[in-house]
């Protein structure tokens, strides 16, 4: 029942993200992702077993994903007064945090089915956002496509 009402809310916010106007699809590596137009994906300095990429606007960070093979997850765990909720599949592990009923933090680990590099993506939301930009970073995370890579896809 769990699985159904995760799958469920993946496809409300796809839904919800598909509808706004400006919104477009960008290929990364081995993923795709939907951001706001104003919202740019940089590569930081790349290590030579994985890459970090950071999904913000004017500068500041939403969101942040690993591409790799040995991620740290989870990065975060509930402090005072926080509630914790997880969703696991085989491939597929969300873990969110909220504070008093409102979401906080989360993060996604996606275990890539190809071989070889890389394993794994781990994006979370950054820490010290609004709650507006919680909301944001949140759709923009849950839009972690890794199977229609191919299919009209505008790449920045």
């Amino acid at each position: 029942m769990m699985k159904y009402l995760i799958i469920g809310s993946f496809f409300l916010t796809a839904l919800h993200i598909a509808l706004a106007d400006d919104l477009i699809k960008q290929k990364v590596e081995k993923f795709s992702i939907l951001t706001p137009n104003d919202f740019a994906i940089k590569k930081l300095s790349p290590v030579e077993d994985f890459d970090i990429y950071s999904i913000g606007k004017n500068g500041r960070p939403y969101v942040s994903i690993y591409l790799g093979n040995h991620p740290s997850f989870p990065r975060n765990s509930a402090g005072t007064g926080e509630t914790i909720t997880t969703f696991k599949t085989d491939n597929v592990q969300i873990i969110s945090i909220q504070n008093n009923g409102k979401l906080a933090k989360k993060e996604i680990l996606i275990k890539l089915t190809t071989q070889g590099w890389p394993g794994y993506i781990h994006a979370w939301i950054i820490d010290d956002l609004t709650p507006t930009d919680i909301k944001m970073a949140d759709d923009i995370l849950m839009s972690i496509d890794t199977q229609t890579l191919n299919t009209h896809v505008k790449t920045q």
